[in-house]
């Protein structure tokens, strides 16, 4: 499998660490992405000092990020190897609230 650089974190409040990752490759609907320039915010400083619930170790900061799409999984015909991407924060999906139920009806 092939490997990319990526900052890691061991623990909660270690150093952070070059490490060489292994790059999976994506999976149905999905994309992967070859980062050219990662944002760092406060939210970062909170997942590396391990304040978050169910954090899984070692942790890669940074979930702002710009790049050129790599690969692309099966069903993915938006998107074409080589297109500027920019990835943004998304906390998650509550299912509850008006916004939420019409994001996952369109997506379903």
């Amino acid at each position: 499998m092939p490997k990319h650089k990526a900052v890691h974190v061991q623990s909660p409040g270690a150093p952070l660490e070059l490490a060489d990752v292994e790059t999976a490759p994506p999976s149905h609907g999905e994309a992967c992405i070859k980062v050219g320039a990662c944002g760092i915010c406060g939210t970062d400083a909170h997942f590396v000092a391990g304040e978050f619930p169910g954090m899984s170790w070692p942790l890669t900061p940074g979930h702002e990020i710009a790049g050129t799409i790599a690969e692309l999984g099966e069903g993915v015909d938006d998107f074409a190897v080589g297109d500027r991407v920019a990835v943004g924060w998304f906390g998650g999906c509550c299912y509850q609230c008006d916004p939420c139920r019409e994001a996952s009806s369109s997506t379903a």
